[in-house]
């Protein structure tokens, strides 16, 4: 998930009516500032429908707006503790916070004010603490050299950091699998985490790949130098993570080399989108310069898992792009894994 930040401004004045107002949660869950083709749409709606996110005006969600430690705590107040809830409080996000501190979710932070904009490794710790909470079977073991700046994660931070990481909660800014804690997330990426925090808590998290074992004679793609192209691509345990942060534009894809291979196979996950798979392929007769071809499409359902086998015989290259289904280029997210060539 790339990490895009815009300063939160003055929103505090225009949360302090509307994440309290009950009518929000009534109305269409459609904003304006949230075109169809938002990377982060699915997510949105989905968070407006639950309760969990409102606009910050009428008919504008501001999805660029960087996220308070408030706005969090409300989010995750709302979905997981709402018996804690108590209506009162000074301040708009009065009661969030205190109940946020009564389930014990607000331990080992380095905040100095709610109000303020929250950094991602506040927002692993209490991921953290909250699925502690609700007893969340957490990996004993976690590969953390998928993490390019894990050495310079602080020691307090790594447990909720690699826990967060390893149950695809929060993943990397950028394609090295930089984690950033000190970074910012703003109200978009904050809705699609909330939407792997409800997977992981309902018992189906983003995939955690059981490796497969390699046929003699055969090749696995599991690191982003084995990529000829790789836009919106970051490597996952594994395979490989389609992250909205990292597409340059459109849709995300990859290409690999085949040259003495006849089979191509994979696993895709799709995340809250219909994903459709453009299978191209680079045949032998192909002049440098010629464009590759579409040999075949197929359709991953939201939240579904499937895995693929392609003809690759005739071919120097193939090639996979990513995109919501029935668009043109429309980003979609999802996890590939298992890539073999045999």
């Amino acid at each position: 998930m790339k990490l895009r930040r815009v300063a939160a401004g003055a929103i505090s004045v225009v949360l302090a009516i509307t994440m309290v107002s009950t009518s929000a949660f009534a109305a269409d869950p459609s904003f304006k500032d949230v075109p169809s083709n938002h990377w982060a749409k699915q997510s949105i709606t989905a968070m407006a429908d639950k309760g969990i996110m409102t606009g910050v005006a009428d008919g504008v969600f501001a999805p660029s707006n960087t996220l308070t430690y408030a706005e969090f705590f409300t989010m995750l107040t709302r979905q997981f503790y709402a018996d804690k809830l108590s209506g009162a409080g000074e301040y708009w996000y009065s009661q969030f916070v205190a109940a946020a501190a009564a389930a014990g979710i607000d331990q080992g932070l380095s905040m100095k004010s709610v109000t303020d904009v929250i950094t991602r490794y506040d927002m692993a710790q209490i991921m953290y603490n909250l699925m502690s909470k609700k007893g969340v079977q957490m990996p004993s073991n976690v590969d953390t050299s998928k993490i390019a700046d894990w050495s310079k994660i602080p020691q307090e931070y790594q447990k909720a950091v690699s826990i967060c990481y390893s149950l695809g909660t929060l993943s990397g800014t950028d394609s090295k699998g930089t984690f950033n804690g000190t970074g910012n997330m703003d109200r978009a990426q904050a809705a699609v985490v909330m939407s792997r925090l409800l997977e992981v808590c309902e018992g189906t998290p983003a995939p955690t790949p059981t490796p497969t074992p390699t046929p003699s004679g055969s090749k696995q793609i599991t690191s982003i130098t084995q990529l000829i192209t790789k836009d919106g691509m970051e490597e996952y345990p594994g395979g490989f993570h389609a992250n909205p942060d990292l597409v340059s534009h459109g849709c995300s894809g990859m290409g690999i080399a085949s040259n003495g291979f006849s089979k191509f196979s994979f696993t895709f996950k799709a995340a809250d989108t219909d994903t459709c798979i453009e299978y191209l392929i680079d045949p032998e007769t192909a002049g440098y310069l010629d464009p590759m071809v579409l040999k075949e499409s197929v359709v991953v359902k939201a939240g579904e898992t499937k895995t693929f086998t392609f003809d690759c015989s005739k071919t120097k290259y193939v090639g996979l792009e990513i995109k919501e289904n029935g668009t043109i280029g429309v980003f979609s997210e999802g996890w590939i894994t298992n890539i073999t060539f045999s």
